[in-house]
């Protein structure tokens, strides 16, 4: 699991006075990953803007993990190495390109996460769900065929 602030302390040392501004962020490879290393994770301890809001947990991101809604308040996120246990954070967003939905509108369908941001208490040992991301970037070669299509109808228009 990639600790993020040791990092840029590490390659860029002229940034690390970000690090007073940012909460403790980690990007594990899978579930898995992060079960097995949470015992590592640090609680952000700033009490300076941005930092102050995250203050006790930690920030998760996860890439293509998949969500299974539960019984009540516990759902699972999980991936082809392992399954976690989350909540659902009572400041929960999700992200569907430029739309946001408040917790009380949440509606997350079981099914594939391109990004899931996870808050996680190490006192507690608990995971909150905290924003959500359904799809990525379209693929370059998408991209592409769109902005040919484009030039050849302006072309035929001309």
């Amino acid at each position: 699991m990639l600790h993020l602030n040791e990092e840029l302390d590490l390659f860029l040392p002229a940034l690390s006075w970000v690090n007073r501004f940012i909460p403790e962020l980690y990007t594990p490879v899978s579930v898995n990953d992060f079960v097995e290393n949470r015992h590592l994770v640090k609680p952000t301890k700033t009490i300076l803007p941005l930092g102050v809001f995250f203050y006790g947990d930690a920030l998760i991101g996860f890439r293509n993990v998949s969500f299974r809604r539960g019984a009540e308040d516990t759902h699972t996120l999980y991936d082809m190495t392992d399954e976690m246990e989350i909540e659902i954070s009572p400041g929960a967003l999700e992200t569907v390109t430029t739309h946001h939905l408040t917790h009380t509108e949440l509606t997350l369908p079981d099914g594939r996460l391109f990004k899931a941001d996870v808050l996680y208490h190490p006192q507690t040992d608990k995971a909150y769900l905290f924003a959500v991301t359904r799809s990525g970037r379209p693929a370059r070669k998408t991209e592409r065929a769109e902005l040919t299509d484009r030039l050849e109808t302006q072309r035929v228009y001309r």
